[in-house]
Order: structure tokens, then C-alpha cells, then sequence
């Protein structure tokens, strides 16, 4: 990532740490430290809204040089895919060998296997319970509208200059004039059905992929002539809108994921960033520009990583230790680790070859498919 967006590489992970924190909390359940830790480490997971910003922001920052063609919105969709699968099937492999499920109370093996299927296809297990649909690896629900985000972002790019304007009207359709028909409401509740009883018609219609929305908006807003000046009043503009999301979100004036609630003070706070980091070098620690490298990691691999951890400490008689402030900080800190050597491994390794072998076979495969009109364009002249 360019050194001109290495504020948004340290969000990314801070984002992610903060879903880790969150998670971390349930090392103290059962002990008297618990509604504490509930209360004071949940609004962590206002880093999931953090996450969708981003990916918008991200997506247009990246695909300013898109030329309309199919073979970049191929090359597009492919980096898209292989950055998320490989490693997605990893973890839920990971996550099936350190928690296998009980196949003794199933009432058949399909039925403990098509969840799992439908996981690693992305989609949704359920249409009762948004934004979660009852996903086996209960965190790849996030996933599931970050993919479907990429489709629908990867064919605007089809559209050149009017992509801007389809993805507002699908949004506006989708998000407003679906759920107006069905069920007479279009608001921000993301745990509403919005009159639908299909799973993929329940997630697409979702408010919370207005955080894609706001993302996209953001980073269209950093790509033009606006900006705030390098001034003492832009530095506590950037201040004041950083501690009043953290106030905000950790007071419980938010109490769940979606626009209207964690992610609201989260969009004055990237506005401000945005448009003061043309002029303002920001001093970004190394650590967290690494922790932000390892951030898709360290949020798909965080569970399993807690898992293995205490299942380890009880097999080596350090039980007592589990339900501790010590265990949940070697917990985070573990996590991290894993993380790290996940982005190693997996990320830059598995997902890195295949991306290269992919976008190469399909660079090939388009410039053989339109060679013949060449040829036939030739011989009609």
C-alpha cells in the first residue's frame, strides 16, 4: 500500500484488533469479572463497521485506473477472490479440526455438512437471524457482504464513467425501494428480514452495506479537489472526531453493528482523515502498519487461535490460569502471532500463487476469446 493511505493500512488493523478485544472477552465468562468485561470490551466489535468503510474506501482507491475492459474487471474480481478464499478455507478447515461438530445429535450427515458448503460458497446458512444466518464459522458472516460487495463493485467497473451512478441506483433499489416494497419500511436496523424470506434477498437488502456505501463515498471525496489544510484546527478536527467515536461507541450510545449505531461517529472521523491526510504527513508506527498488513488474518484465524490456546493451557494443567485478565491478554497476543505467520504462509504464499496463475490463465483465455473477432474484422474489409 502507498504511503499516502498508510493511515488507512493502520486502521485496518486496529479494526481488527479491536474484533479481536471484543472476542477476548469471553476467556472471563462465568467468573465475577464478567459484566465488566461484557460491557467494557463488546463495543470492540465496532470494528466490523470500521472493516466495510474501509473495503469502499479501498475499492475506489484502487480501481481509479480502470480502464472499463473486462479483462480488468476480471483481473479485479480474481485478486478479489484469491485474497479472501484460500485462507478462508483454511480456517474453516482449521476451525472443523480444533471444534469438530457433533455428528451423533445430527439428524443426517448432510445436514452437518451443507453449512459448511454453503460457507465456503458464501452464502447464507439462514435467512432468520441477519446480519449473522446462523454461518457455522460463526465470523464469516462478514464475509458474505464483502464478497457480494466485490461482485457488485467488479461490474459497476463495466460501466466506466456512469459506475458511480449504477451503484447508487442499485444501492438505492436494493436497500430502499425493496424493503419499501416488501415489508413498507427501509430503515438501518440490520437485524430486520425486510419482508423477505430468501436468504441471499435478506442479506442483499441489508442497511448495513451502507458501509460500503459511505466507504465508496469517502474515497471519491479523498480523490477530489477538497481537502483541510495543514492547521492547528485541522489537527483537532482530527482529534475531536476520533475521541468522540471512541467515547461514543465504548458509552454504549451505540449498542450494535450498522450505520446508526457503532459505525455513525465513524464517518466524521474517516471524512476528517481523508481529506486532512493530502496535506498532513501522517506518522504511522511500523507496528501498526504490520498489524494492519496481517489484518485479514488475525480476524479470520483470532477464534481459532483462542481456542487452541486454552484447550492448551488445560492440557498442560495451566486450567486455573484460563479464566483470567492474563489469559485474555496472551489470548490477544496469540492471536497476533498466528496471524502473523498466516500472512506469511497463506496470504503471500497460497493466495499470492494462485492470484498469479489466475489472472494470467484469464489474461490468456480473453485475448484468445477476441483474437477470432480480430481476424474475422480482417477479412471483412
Amino acid at each position: 500500500m502507498k504511503r499516502e493511505i498508510e493511515w488507512i493500512q493502520a486502521l485496518r488493523g486496529i479494526a481488527a484488533l479491536l474484533v479481536v478485544i471484543c472476542h477476548a472477552r469471553i476467556v472471563l465468562r462465568g467468573t465475577h469479572w464478567e459484566p465488566f468485561s461484557e460491557r467494557a470490551l463488546t463495543p470492540g466489535a465496532l470494528g466490523v463497521d470500521l472493516f466495510f468503510m474501509i473495503s469502499g474506501f479501498i475499492m475506489v482507491h484502487t480501481t481509479r485506473q480502470s480502464d472499463s475492459s473486462l479483462r480488468y474487471t476480471a483481473a479485479f474480481l480474481i485478486k478479489r477472490f484469491t485474497r479472501i478464499w484460500p485462507v478462508y478455507v483454511v480456517a474453516i478447515i482449521a476451525s472443523l479440526i480444533i471444534s469438530p461438530p457433533n455428528l451423533a445429535s445430527a439428524s443426517s450427515l448432510w445436514s452437518v455438512i451443507e453449512p459448511y458448503i454453503k460457507q465456503l460458497l458464501f452464502i447464507p446458512v439462514s435467512a432468520n437471524r441477519p446480519p449473522f444466518f446462523s454461518m457455522p464459522y460463526d465470523i464469516g458472516w462478514t464475509l458474505n457482504f464483502e464478497v457480494y460487495f466485490y461482485l457488485v463493485f467488479g461490474i459497476s467497473l463495466l460501466f466506466g464513467r456512469f459506475r458511480w451512478t449504477l451503484l447508487a441506483l442499485w444501492f438505492a433499489l436494493t436497500l430502499i425501494a425493496a424493503p419499501l416494497y416488501m415489508s413498507g419500511h427501509a430503515g438501518l436496523d440490520i437485524q430486520r428480514t425486510n419482508g423477505f424470506s430468501h436468504a441471499w434477498l435478506v442479506m442483499i437488502s441489508n442497511p448495513i452495506i451502507w458501509e460500503f456505501a459511505v466507504g465508496v463515498a469517502i474515497g471519491l471525496l479523498y480523490h477530489s479537489e477538497l481537502a483541510l489544510p495543514r492547521h492547528p484546527l485541522t489537527y483537532c478536527l482530527l482529534v475531536g472526531t476520533t475521541t468522540f467515536a471512541v467515547w461514543y461507541d465504548f458509552s454504549w450510545h451505540g449498542t450494535f453493528n450498522g450505520l446508526d449505531q457503532w459505525g455513525a461517529p465513524l464517518i466524521p472521523m474517516l471524512i476528517a482523515f481523508a481529506l486532512a491526510s493530502k496535506n498532513i504527513d501522517f506518522v504511522i508506527p511500523a507496528s501498526l502498519l504490520r498489524l494492519g498488513a496481517v489484518s485479514y488474518s488475525l480476524y479470520l484465524f483470532h477464534p481459532i487461535a483462542s481456542k487452541g490456546l486454552r484447550m492448551l493451557m488445560a492440557a498442560v494443567g495451566l486450567g486455573s490460569l484460563i479464566p483470567t485478565w492474563w489469559c485474555t491478554l496472551a489470548v490477544i497476543v496469540f492471536a497476533i502471532i498466528v496471524a502473523a505467520l498466516s500472512h506469511r504462509i497463506l496470504e503471500r504464499g497460497l493466495s499470492g500463487w494462485l492470484r498469479k496463475r489466475l489472472v494470467s490463465w484469464t489474461a490468456s483465455a480473453l485475448h484468445q476469446w477476441r483474437m477470432p473477432r480480430r481476424v474475422d474484422c480482417q477479412h471483412g474489409e
